[in-house]
Order: C-alpha cells, then sequence, then structure tokens
C-alpha cells in the first residue's frame, strides 16, 4: 500500500500529493550494477558514447547559428523601419539551449506601433520585406501566433508580439536546465524521437519543448547526483513510458514531487506546473500524450536490449534515420564542419572521428556519398601540404552576408 498525505480540499486544481508506484531503484552506480548481473560499466560506455556524440550532432554548430542570428539582425532591420523603437527578442528552444536544426526559431517583437500591434498588422509588415514565404496566422492560439518560412534559408520562424510571458518562461527554463548537466542532452534526444512522430508540434496536439523540459527536471530532481547520462536516459525513458500516470498526476518541478488532479479536471490532459504562474498549465495543448509514452516505450526497450546484449552498432536500429536524414547528417559530418574552419589543415583528425560516428547512422548503402565528399577534401589537404605551405581557404560569400545584404 502506497501511503498517501492527504490535504483539505482547498478549489485548487491539486488536492493532495502522491509518489511514484514504482521508485527507480535501477538508477544505481555502476559498482552495483556489474555486480547484479547487469551490463558493467565499459560495456555501457560503448553504448553511451555513440548517443551523446549523436545528441552532439544534433545541437546546432556554429554556422547554424550565425544563420539564425542573421534572420534575427534581417527581421529587426526590417521592422524599425515601420517602428524605430521596436525590439526582437529570441525565446523558446534556442533560447535555453535545447535546440535542434528542424526546431522553429521563435521570436518575440515588443512594439507599440499600430500596425504592429496584432498579430495581423505584424504578418503584413513581415510580407512587405519579401525574406518570408509560407504565413499562417493562428489567432485562436492562446498566444497569437505568425508562422512563416525563411525564404533563403528555409528555417521556420514563429512571432508573437508583446509576448512578455515567452521570455520570462524562457529564462526560467534555463536556470532549471543549468542545474542538472544531463538535463539537455536527455531533452535534445527525447525532442528528435518525437519530432520524427510529429509529437513535437503544439499545434497539432503535441508537447511543447518548455514542457519536455520541466518533464526532464522533474525526474532528475529524484535522482542521486553520481548517475551517468545513460543510466539517467533509460531511466526518463521508463520512468514516462511504464510509470507515469498522466491521467491522475501532476508534474510539480517548484518541490520535485507528484501531485494527484482534482475532480472536474480534464483528466485526458497531461498537466505540467508552469514554474512562474502556478496556475497555468504549460501542456494544457498536448492531447497526444498516449502516443508520446508509446514512443518513449518503445525506445526505452529498444536502448535495453542494446544495453544487454552489448551490441553498439544497433545503435542504427534506435536512430531509424529516413533516407534525407542520414544524408544530411552525412554531409555535416564532412562539409559543415569543415566550412567552419579557416584553413585546411588538421582536417583528417576530424573526419576520422566523424567517420566513426557516421558509420553508426549510415546504412552501407549511404557511406559511399560520404566516402565521395571526405575523398576529396583528404585530396584537398594532400595538395596543400604537397605544396609546402597551407592554402588559405578562400571564403565564399556565407548565407549571413547574403541575408544582411538582402534587408
Amino acid at each position: 500500500m502506497r501511503k498517501r498525505k492527504r490535504n483539505k480540499p482547498s478549489g485548487s486544481i491539486i488536492t493532495e500529493e502522491i509518489k511514484p508506484k514504482y521508485p527507480c531503484t535501477h538508477i544505481q552506480p555502476a559498482e552495483k550494477i556489474e555486480n547484479n548481473g547487469h551490463p558493467s560499466q565499459k560495456q555501457s560506455q560503448q553504448l553511451e558514447e555513440p548517443i551523446m556524440s549523436f545528441v552532439w550532432w544534433l545541437s546546432p554548430n556554429k554556422h547554424e547559428n550565425e544563420i539564425r542570428f542573421s534572420i534575427f539582425q534581417q527581421v529587426l532591420h526590417s521592422l524599425r523601419k515601420v517602428d524605430p523603437m521596436a525590439k526582437v527578442n529570441i525565446f523558446g528552444s534556442f533560447m535555453y539551449g535545447v535546440g535542434i536544426p528542424q526546431s522553429d526559431l521563435d521570436l518575440n517583437v515588443c512594439t507599440s506601433h499600430v500596425e504592429m500591434s496584432s498579430v495581423r498588422g505584424l504578418s503584413k509588415c513581415l510580407r512587405q520585406s519579401r525574406a518570408f514565404m509560407d504565413f499562417r496566422v493562428l489567432k485562436s492560439a492562446k498566444v497569437p501566433i505568425v508562422k512563416c518560412k525563411h525564404r533563403l534559408s528555409g528555417i521556420s520562424v514563429d512571432f508573437t508580439v508583446n509576448n512578455v510571458t515567452g521570455e520570462r518562461t524562457g529564462m526560467k527554463a534555463k536556470a532549471l536546465l543549468d542545474k542538472y548537466p544531463a538535463s539537455r542532452a536527455i531533452v535534445v534526444f527525447t525532442k528528435h524521437l518525437l519530432r520524427k512522430k510529429g509529437l513535437m508540434d503544439v499545434s497539432k496536439g503535441g508537447i511543447s519543448s518548455f514542457a519536455l523540459c520541466l518533464m526532464t527536471v522533474s525526474f532528475l530532481q529524484r535522482l542521486q547526483e553520481n548517475c551517468r547520462f545513460l543510466d539517467a536516459l533509460i531511466g526518463f525513458l521508463c520512468y514516462y513510458g511504464h510509470v507515469f500516470d498522466h491521467l491522475t498526476s501532476v508534474i510539480n518541478v517548484g518541490n520535485g514531487s507528484l501531485l494527484r488532479k482534482s475532480a472536474g479536471f480534464a483528466a485526458d490532459v497531461v498537466y505540467v506546473i508552469d514554474p512562474t504562474d502556478h496556475k497555468n498549465n504549460v501542456s494544457k495543448s498536448c492531447r497526444s500524450f498516449a502516443k508520446i509514452q508509446h514512443e518513449l516505450r518503445a525506445v526505452h526497450h529498444s536502448l535495453l536490449t542494446m544495453q544487454h546484449r552489448h551490441n553498439v552498432n544497433m545503435g542504427a536500429r534506435l536512430l531509424q534515420l529516413s533516407i534525407p536524414d542520414r544524408r544530411l547528417f552525412a554531409e555535416r559530418a564532412v562539409l559543415n564542419r569543415y566550412a567552419a574552419s579557416d584553413t585546411g589543415a588538421g582536417v583528417s583528425g576530424r573526419l576520422m572521428d566523424e567517420r566513426n560516428f557516421v558509420s553508426h547512422i549510415c546504412p552501407p548503402e549511404e557511406m559511399w556519398k560520404w566516402k565521395e565528399s571526405a575523398e576529396k577534401l583528404f585530396a584537398k589537404e594532400k595538395n596543400a601540404r604537397e605544396g609546402g605551405t597551407v592554402q588559405i581557404r578562400k571564403k565564399k560569400p556565407c548565407l549571413r552576408s547574403a541575408l544582411i545584404s538582402a534587408s
């Protein structure tokens, strides 16, 4: 029998505090796992390293951050033609460091100008700049949004007007994630898996990045400090895939405990308390949490299978990247990382490290595309060394310069 601490009803949504059905006892130090017959620390590291490499690969690199910063500058330059006092602030996943290459860029426009004080007026001003396309205005959302796509880079951008709440919650999420080093890696890994299934789109009943961050922090608050990343990731997938009951429980990062919903509240919606406003549910639009749990269970089963069979090459089954995704990561392995440097020297070491990782996510039939690009770079470096001097690569007009000049 579980012991419950009952409180008197106070008219709020939450009436009592509960404990998890099954404590995460499998999160143990490596020595105990080894003694219990589970994989040893060395064997677990063989699985942990490619997952961490994949998380690092998903995180935006310097070149991609420069592109988003250029979009930010172009938006600010365009809007200040109408309102010289307008301000543009970045919020959302990129503000607190859990963005992935497919993530939208969230921008908040602070203005008192009549023409841009509404999302429809802002949409009209953005159309005049001709830098964006595929506009959609969501006036029925809790926070009205202008969704569009940047014409040159193809990055999706979401605009809000005078949204102080978004910036405040972003700062709070950043502070919470900074307390737990493994939190960002877990969020980025989970975001990629859910986005593949279309479960990260809030407008279609998915979950937001902010809610996913709070779920991760809530779980990590109850773990021991010396827990390894792989154990924390498997525990997170196990807990929210098998243990957590969103029909009766409420997630609260304030005290790191679970709370029970009171009668009269929509039981089919997962409830995650906003740490900046305790009356607000940051996941009220998430109607697909049952599908999310199904995906987490599937990934948890795959990770356990990989861990117990001690087979690192099974990572490709877990990632299950589509053909365009494999090509994208293979190209990033060679071209983007090489383009970030100013010289061709020292590229061999980076390519060898990246070759080891790409081999985990690219099947044999796709590897020739990566090798073809890699051989060109090796030949370029060889020619530079035979010449006796290191040839400085001539910088081509980058996308950032094109974006600024287009504005």
